[in-house]
């Protein structure tokens, strides 16, 4: 009997990339399936990669609505008003769509209030 030749992995085999990036892969998908926008995602794209930035780290899906009233609040001290409203509002349908895809059990930013955009 033939003994099997091992080769090294390729760093492509290798990678394996975290579960941030799996679920807004799918997530891109779905918006991507309801029409919405290049910048739209675009927009959703940049404020998650800005939580995962304020959280050093640790995994977006495990955030606390403690969490989440911290990064506004930072965000606030930096940004408009309206922008940090945009950001809360594509936060919210993307933790609203884990929910809906039994990804997480409910989301770190139920019953919050969105900031209240500057006046125009």
């Amino acid at each position: 009997m033939a003994k099997a030749v091992r080769t090294a992995p390729s760093a492509v085999a290798d990678y394996v990339p975290d579960i941030n990036e799996v679920t807004f892969a799918s997530y891109r998908r779905a918006l991507r399936s309801r029409n919405r926008s290049v910048q739209t995602i675009n927009t959703y794209r940049k404020v998650i990669r800005e939580l995962a930035d304020f959280l050093d780290g640790a995994d977006r899906l495990t955030a606390t609505k403690s969490d989440m009233e911290r990064f506004f609040e930072k965000r606030l001290a930096e940004v408009s008003a309206t922008t940090v409203a945009i950001g809360f509002r594509s936060l919210r349908a993307f933790f609203g769509w884990c929910v809906e895809e039994e990804i997480i059990p409910s989301s770190p930013m139920v019953n919050m209030k969105e900031p209240t955009p500057d006046p125009g």
